[in-house]
């Protein structure tokens, strides 16, 4: 075998340097790098491999973080690492990788979380459940959804006030994003509503939901009252929903 030239044991060299450094990079030194959008405290570890007690993505506020660097990913100009966040009472974990243009992908996304986990991201006063992520992959531009593979679950949705009562179980599915827009389709999967429809997410932060609701032969009496207040139902006997709003 032929012995490496100068050039080779040069970038062997540095190649090594890099990993010692990745290996012992001190955590809270490189939590300096952070946007302005995260803060992270009690960090502790290494850059290679390390955990923070608490992080903050703009208003939503997490609990403990942990991570594991992937290093080659270094070579296609991006910082790879396993990710596990913890929510509230629920568990996170993901491929989490960034780029230089600020844009992040994520891979293998699973987990449950309770739904007042997110809320700094949409009002939770008034309703409670679980969701569930099955998310092959997924992109964020600015925290914001831009692409996703996979399908969301919301478990056991329920109002709380002003009156409790049970919604069900509903799933969101997503097939990837188009030039525009991500757009989702919903529909119930076991609960007294019979619900289907779209959710698009534009680049912009808006979003629109449109679909139509029916109640199921196990709905409340006060639950079929709720829905009258939609206005009048179509020649399928179901009430046609309409929201918007930008965040």
């Amino acid at each position: 075998m032929k012995a490496p030239g100068l050039r080779g044991l040069i970038v062997i060299g540095a190649l090594a340097y890099l990993a010692f450094l990745l290996v012992t990079f001190p955590a809270h030194v490189a939590t300096r790098l952070l946007p302005d959008a995260v803060e992270a405290s009690g960090v502790s570890g290494t850059l290679w491999r390390g955990q923070a007690s608490s992080l903050r993505i703009d208003n939503m506020v997490v609990g403990e973080t942990k991570w594991r660097l992937k290093p080659l990913a270094l070579l296609t100009v991006r910082i790879k690492a396993d990710v596990e966040i913890d929510l509230a009472d629920g568990v996170i974990a993901a491929e989490v990788a960034a780029t230089p243009t600020g844009r992040i992908f994520l891979a293998d996304v699973a987990g449950v979380v309770p739904i007042n986990a997110l809320s700094g991201l949409i009002p939770t006063d008034m309703i409670d459940g679980r969701i569930g992520l099955d998310l092959a992959s997924a992109s964020l531009e600015d925290g914001w959804l831009v692409d996703a593979e996979g399908t969301v679950d919301v478990v056991d949705l329920r109002v709380i006030a002003p009156v409790a009562e049970s919604l069900g179980n509903f799933e969101l599915q997503f097939t990837g994003a188009g030039e525009e827009s991500l757009d989702g389709r919903f529909r119930d999967t076991r609960a007294p509503l019979q619900a289907n429809g779209t959710l698009v997410l534009h680049r912009d932060r808006r979003w629109v939901l449109d679909g139509s609701v029916s109640a199921s032969q196990g709905a409340s009496p006060q639950l079929s009252q709720a829905l009258a207040m939609l206005g009048p139902r179509d020649n399928r006997g179901a009430y046609q929903v309409s929201l918007s709003g930008q965040l």
